[in-house]
């Protein structure tokens, strides 16, 4: 296998979630084999990556009414201006979910609430608060 490093197999993961949604699980366990193959790395990884997709916990993020990189944008209560791209959004009748992919090797095993993640979906929350007013937020 060609050695990777964490962002650049982050990356290709990304794109594999991108594109396996809608698929029945059969289907994506190939097609993430065959993207994990055309980029040089491990297609043992594949059932474990497709699994997320159909992960009863998660079923939202990836449903038909999910949406794929969105583009946000907010002014912070600092007056920053803020604008991002969530990887997977999901605007539900009582709640938003937002989820964003990241391209660790190693994940850390706790976040502080300064940590660069924790502030840029705390930034998010604040983005979709804005345009959903009341409307709890789980990131």
């Amino acid at each position: 296998m060609k050695s990777f490093s964490g962002a650049s197999r982050g990356r290709v993961i990304h794109k594999i979630l991108q594109q396996i949604p809608g698929l029945d699980e059969q289907d994506a366990v190939a097609q993430v084999k065959r993207m994990l193959e055309k980029h040089h790395l491990d297609p043992a990884l594949a059932e474990k990556i497709a699994g997320l997709v159909s992960k009863p916990e998660l079923g939202a993020l990836f449903a038909p009414t999910s949406q794929a990189e969105v583009s946000l944008g907010a002014v912070l209560p600092n007056g920053q201006r803020f604008a991002g791209r969530v990887d997977r959004l999901v605007v539900r009748p009582n709640d938003i979910w937002v989820l964003d992919y990241k391209t660790d090797w190693n994940v850390p095993e706790s976040l502080s609430e300064t940590h660069s993640y924790v502030v840029q979906m705390a930034a998010y929350a604040v983005a979709l608060t804005q345009a959903y007013p009341g409307k709890p937020i789980k990131t």
